[in-house]
């Protein structure tokens, strides 16, 4: 015999005990008060709402035992048994009723994800439950690629799945894009950002093919300071891309003689500000030593010849660097002495 035969057999004999003793001779006697059916002995047990519902409202016909324990034998929509049902927009699912539903009351929802059959979008459709917003980034990925059934809005996100260029998202209405006042480029956004953060941003110069000032203007990216040496020149005559400080600027006009010992400002020789050389001495010397340095120069050390002694001028050794002759007389045709490129100015003792 199996278990529901013997489970029918049992019920049947508990009816009959309470009904027979009311039947006799085809006619119901007066009896004492109808005992309380213990329905804790059942395969079903009555809390919630389901204490209140009347025997009839769930056996039809006085039909007791093999009354089926399923929520949708009752509750199957008809209204016959139970009034509620699955709705038309009920979220689709295999699962039974008491998965989510609680007999205290029916909306009363408690949900499993672990339960659920079928990809989110199955019921995350806008229609079932919610769904994608408008302004969602563009995806055929699942949600549980980023979201998670505890907290909706904590999003998590693995870039290593993307294929697409990131700007198919970062446009500015899927997702982050450029601000406004970003440097001008069509370079991908990986070129200079990664996907752990945002900020701060690298990027490699030796892909740049414009000059620096296409993009080094106070605009897109930093600029020439206030107070900056007044120039035409390209950032990088001066600057790397290693660091912007210190310059590295290295004088390339022949003109130019040389680094002095002393290390000088730039404005001790463009005091202007300017690429315009100012000689402070002696304009009409320029561009040899004493246009800056007459003021400095000493006629006696500067023997040009004997009998009678006379002195160079400063004219006449405008170039400090070159020789320098003592003659035995006027007519300048024996040399008496010779000193040669005497001054350096990388030297330490300007003699």
């Amino acid at each position: 015999m199996s278990r529901s035969q013997k489970f029918l057999d049992r019920s049947s004999i508990r009816i009959a005990a309470a009904v027979l003793p009311m039947l006799i001779g085809g006619s119901v006697l007066a009896q004492g008060p109808e005992p309380e059916f213990d329905h804790t002995a059942t395969r079903f047990v009555l809390t919630g709402s389901h204490e209140d519902v009347p025997c009839e409202g769930c056996h039809g016909l006085g039909v007791f035992a093999g009354t089926p324990t399923d929520c949708s034998f009752c509750h199957d929509g008809s209204g016959i048994r139970a009034e509620s049902g699955k709705p038309l927009d009920h979220v689709p699912t295999n699962n039974r009723c008491e998965d989510c539903h609680t007999s205290n009351t029916w909306e009363q929802i408690r949900f499993d994800h672990i339960a659920a059959i079928g990809s989110c979008a199955s019921c995350h459709n806008g229609s079932g439950a919610t769904g994608k917003p408008f302004d969602h980034i563009i995806t055929n990925a699942d949600c549980d690629v980023c979201h998670n059934t505890i907290v909706w809005d904590s999003v998590r996100f693995d870039h290593a799945t993307v294929t697409e260029p990131c700007s198919t998202c970062h446009n500015g209405m899927e997702a982050t894009g450029k601000p406004n006042g970003h440097i001008q480029t069509t370079a991908e956004c990986d070129q200079c950002h990664t996907t752990r953060a945002w900020s701060p941003a690298f990027f490699d110069h030796s892909n740049v093919t414009e000059p620096c000032s296409n993009c080094h203007n106070g605009n897109e990216a930093t600029g020439k300071p206030n107070g900056h040496f007044i120039t035409n020149q390209e950032c990088d005559m001066c600057h790397t891309t290693n660091a912007w400080d210190p310059d590295t600027f290295r004088h390339a006009s022949p003109n130019y003689p040389g680094d002095h010992r002393r290390n000088l400002d730039c404005r001790a020789c463009h005091p202007g500000n300017s690429e315009m050389v100012v000689y402070t001495d002696d304009p009409s010397l320029a561009p040899d030593c004493a246009g800056c340095h007459r003021n400095d120069y000493r006629t006696g050390p500067h023997k040009k010849h004997e009998n009678p002694d006379v002195n160079y001028t400063v004219q006449e050794l405008r170039d400090c660097t070159g020789s320098c002759h003592v003659y035995e007389d006027a007519t300048l045709s024996q040399i008496k002495d010779t000193r040669n490129r005497e001054h350096r100015v990388s030297d330490s003792d300007f003699d």
